[in-house]
């Protein structure tokens, strides 16, 4: 049998887009989200997606999933990604590991890759020609007294002859090798001839070329953070269980473009044990973006793997060369977007490492990969080194993205340069970097003068800002620059909503995007008003904002803890060997120190007695090592420990856990609740049901207080809009039922505000 001679080309096969992997659906449905949603100002809808649901993430992989998006042609001014990180069914792994988002754009454009299918293989080889028998064959030798024979193997032969399919196997063929001869030998051992095996086939190797075709997927990094040590999860110890979970959030409103109809996502898993869980949850709020984004492209991209860095000019020329990109016409600025964590034994601990953004040849930006405040982890404690310092993440951290504005040395329509240079040095060990460098192309800002108010620091209930919070001291915001304009000067208007507010007039300047942290001036009044902060940006250079849907942000809080029944409280703290290594305070709400201590000597029990009036105030002990007052690691530290007692008592009021790495800043009012004069309400009292709910179907409303009281019913929806009220008088309990026809799908909250406190519930309608 032998095969055509001449190679032949057949296209194989199509790899598209999989319509029966399960897609997840517009998240207006039944589910609670796990995450704390902003609460934004709008000028139009709120729209939230879910991709992964809770999905496993084990060893090292991708784990790809579904979201169903609006049809393209809608504006979102914000949209942003809520990663909700939690236990794996099988438990938490306690290692740090890296997780990669990545949005997987089908671009629609085919693309190919070449195979060559053999026309034979022989025992899974391949041989240019094949002679075969089916009689075994043998050779023959002489040893001295006799003959040997040596029998010859069985060659499996593997024909491949469906030219409709030339990968696929046809027939089997067990045979011996025809290519011999033997001796034929006498009784001394003379060789009297030679003889021939008969050949019965004969096979001659071609190769069919065979094109798979594929449609081309760009993966786009959204973001990415390190998995904490999760072995207190995975064990139910230091306060955790296996229900743990944390919420890191990402800007992704550069991409709305690409967030249309179904979009594929990758959650890349860099571990080699099984641990963590993903549930991906996009927030879009309707309105106008600062720019219209018309591309991003994907400059350097390392992988999971990385890039190593074995020396400057190999790492340099190999890893980050010089880029030409053609800037589409309509691009009038662009942004250099930085994801780049180090690791390995050098790279993940060594400091003083900078990348320098080039572009047509001039450095337009530059940052040192470093992040130098793992002590004050959202997630502490952990049972690994947490607390060290490492290139650019800690454990259980979001990683930092960076955004650096090119626009004023690029030309659109045109080639333009583009170049990641990272300071030279010569690792001691191993050392690399995962990195992705994107160039996001965009049209000109859409206002001159655009003022946000990006972010609430304190007072919050979002994971990245537990260190700070609860709290009833000063408010901490952050406003950005969404203006072409350079912000100089704004007012801030802040407060409870339904409260008093204040206003601060801000200076200052940024760029374009360019963001700052506010501190405003200690509240005035935390009662009359909701457990909401709202902070509002007007006036921008004293002029008109362009855009005001931005302008207002809301923030749910939780009051800080009561102290009551006393007028001092007792500051227990037990030193460790190295009491020099600790100081602590306690501060009033406008920043006043009320008490110091800042020389502690080693292994030494101090009893403070502070007497506080009525007030908010904070104790805020810290370690100069960065690793508390007791750590697994520092064996030589010995054990410390940090108490609050009340006067005339000998109950503990607060203990604090020892492993707190850089600081405690523990917010608490004396004599009454932050706003109030009574106590709280059990948060137990309100009970909310069907929840999910139905639209149209009645939401039923359940409220025992302990006292008769008078009792404001509330349902928000989810920008702060009161869409249903009751004013109750003097009753002792709630019992309502709230007809939910005509409220759109969505999330709501409903708010009981009393005399003695308020609760706030959340509501899903379907």
């Amino acid at each position: 049998m032998i095969a055509n001679s001449a190679p032949s080309m057949r296209l194989l096969t199509f790899d598209s887009v999989n319509k029966s992997s399960p897609m997840r659906h517009l998240f207006l449905s039944l589910l609670l989200v796990p995450f704390t949603m902003q609460v934004l100002a709008a000028d139009g809808d709120t729209t939230t997606v879910r991709a992964h649901d809770g999905r496993d993430i084990g060893w090292w992989g991708a784990y790809d999933d579904w979201g169903v998006f609006p049809p393209s042609g809608n504006s979102y001014r914000k949209v942003l990604l809520h990663f909700t990180m939690g236990c794996a069914s099988t438990g938490c792994s306690d290692w740090d590991y890296t997780v990669q988002i990545d949005l997987r754009h089908r671009t629609g454009a085919l693309d190919s890759t070449l195979q060559q299918a053999p026309s034979f293989t022989v025992n899974g080889a391949q041989v240019q020609t094949l002679s075969y028998t089916t009689e075994h064959t043998f050779t023959t030798s002489w040893n001295g007294s006799d003959v040997d024979t040596l029998w010859t193997d069985t060659l499996l032969v593997i024909l491949y002859e469906n030219p409709e399919d030339p990968f696929a196997a046809t027939d089997t063929l067990e045979v011996f090798p025809a290519d011999l001869t033997y001796d034929v030998f006498d009784a001394e051992g003379n060789v009297m001839g030679t003889g021939l095996f008969a050949e019965e086939g004969l096979l001659e190797l071609s190769l069919t070329d065979v094109y798979t075709v594929f449609e081309v997927v760009d993966d786009y990094e959204l973001g990415r953070a390190i998995t904490p040590y999760g072995g207190y999860m995975a064990n139910g110890q230091q306060g955790y269980n296996s229900n743990w979970h944390h919420t890191y959030t990402y800007d992704v409103t550069a991409y709305q473009h690409l967030l249309h109809d179904s979009v594929e996502f990758r959650a890349f898993y860099g571990g080699w044990s099984s641990g963590f869980s993903v549930t991906l949850d996009f927030e879009m709020v309707e309105g106008t973006p600062p720019m219209d984004v018309l591309r991003v492209n994907r400059v350097y991209d390392s992988g999971p793997g990385g890039f190593n860095y074995p020396n400057p000019g190999t790492f340099e020329a190999s890893s980050v060369p010089a880029s030409t990109i053609d800037l589409l016409p309509g691009t009038q600025g662009a942004i250099g977007r930085m994801f780049v964590t180090g690791h390995g034994q050098a790279g993940e601990f060594t400091s003083g490492i900078y990348y320098y953004v080039k572009v047509n040849g001039a450095t337009l930006g530059q940052q040192e990969i470093w992040k130098g405040d793992c002590g004050m982890n959202a997630i502490y404690p952990q049972g690994g080194t947490w607390v060290y310092d490492r290139a650019n993440w800690c454990p259980g951290e979001a990683v930092p993205v960076f955004d650096h504005n090119v626009s004023s040395n690029i030309t659109g329509g045109q080639a333009n340069t583009v170049n990641v240079d990272f300071t030279a040095f010569n690792p001691s060990n191993a050392a690399s970097y995962i990195l992705e460098f994107q160039l996001i192309e965009h049209a000109a800002p859409n206002f001159a003068l655009d003022a946000e108010v990006w972010d609430i620091i304190t007072p919050s209930v979002k994971d990245i800002h537990r260190r700070s919070n609860p709290n009833c001291g000063s408010a901490r915001i952050v406003i950005r620059n969404s203006g072409s304009t350079a912000l100089t000067s704004a007012t801030i208007t802040y407060g409870l909503e339904g409260g008093a507010s204040q206003t601060f007039n801000w200076s200052g300047n940024l760029g374009f995007l360019e963001k700052e942290e506010v501190e405003l001036p200690t509240m005035n009044d935390w009662g009359g008003g909701h457990r909401t902060f709202f902070a509002t940006i007007t006036a921008p250079n004293g002029g008109t904002d362009g855009y005001s849907a931005n302008d207002t942000y809301l923030s749910p809080f939780v009051a800080p803890d009561v102290i009551t029944g006393t007028e001092a409280i007792i500051l227990w703290v037990q030193s460790n060997n190295f009491g020099s290594h600790n100081m602590y305070w306690i501060y009033d709400d406008a920043g006043n120190e009320v008490f110091s201590r800042t020389a502690l000597a080693n292994n030494t029990l101090y009893k403070d007695t502070v007497y506080l009036p009525h007030g908010c105030y904070r104790f805020h002990l810290t370690d100069a090592q960065d690793n508390g007052l007791q750590w697994w690691a520092a064996t030589n530290q010995g054990s410390g420990y940090a108490r609050i007692r009340k006067l005339g008592s000998s109950a503990t009021v607060k203990t604090f856990n020892a492993d707190f790495g850089s600081e405690i800043s523990y917010w608490f009012t004396m004599g009454a609740p932050l706003g109030t004069e009574e106590t709280l309400m059990d948060d137990a009292a309100l009970r909310l049901w069907p929840n999910p709910s139905s639209n149209g179907a009645d939401l039923h409303v359940n409220l025992q207080l302990q006292r008769p009281d008078d009792v404001r019913m509330e349902l928000l929806d989810m920008t702060g809009r009161t869409v249903w009220t009751r004013q109750m008088t003097g009753v002792d309990a709630v019992d309502l039922n709230i007809a939910t026809h005509g409220l759109q799908a969505g999330i709501y909250l409903m708010r009981a505000t009393a005399r003695s406190g308020q609760w706030t519930g959340r509501v899903v309608l379907n």
